[in-house]
Parts: C-alpha cells; structure tokens; sequence
C-alpha cells in the first residue's frame, strides 16, 4: 500500500468538500512517529456537517467520503461551534 498516494487523494477530497462547502479551509497536518501515523484535518465554517451518501451509480458526485473510509485507518468530524474539522489518519 501506497499510503503517501492515499494521504493526498483523501486531503484532495477533504479540501474539495470544504470550498465548496464555505468557500475556504485550513488544513493542518503532522506525522507522529509514537503512534506511526499520519494525522490531516481539513478545517472549515460551513456547519453542514459531512455524511457518508448513500450508494447511487447514477449521481454525479457525493463519492468522497466512501473514499475517505476506504484509503484511512480512521477519520471523523470534530463539531466546533460555529466551525468543523473533518480528520483523517493512515499508518504509515
């Protein structure tokens, strides 16, 4: 497993989720060697928080977040309140 291609097609996504969600984003980022992972959070002020959509060949989009569970070890939202951070880790 590629896990740097992983990391960068999954901030790919987060990062397109949130402009156009808000139309700007913060992404923070750091590997830590203790627990061998890398951790990314993609933050943004839209309050609409991400869902996992349900599955429809026919819908342009609506695809990144099944992409997201597939290439980490583990994501979520944190719910700030009046911004989210969606995050994601792979081991490395």
């Amino acid at each position: 497993m590629d896990w740097h291609a992983d990391a960068l097609l999954v901030v790919s996504e987060l990062v397109t989720n949130a402009l156009q969600a808000s139309g700007e984003c913060h992404l923070s980022a750091w590997y830590d060697s203790t627990v061998n992972a890398l951790r990314v959070e993609v933050i943004d002020v839209s309050r609409n928080m991400p869902a996992i959509q349900p599955t429809d060949s026919t819908r342009v989009g609506g695809h990144g977040l099944r992409i997201v569970e597939a290439l980490s070890s583990r994501w979520g939202v944190i719910d700030g309140s009046d911004w989210k951070a969606v995050w994601f880790e792979i081991d490395g």
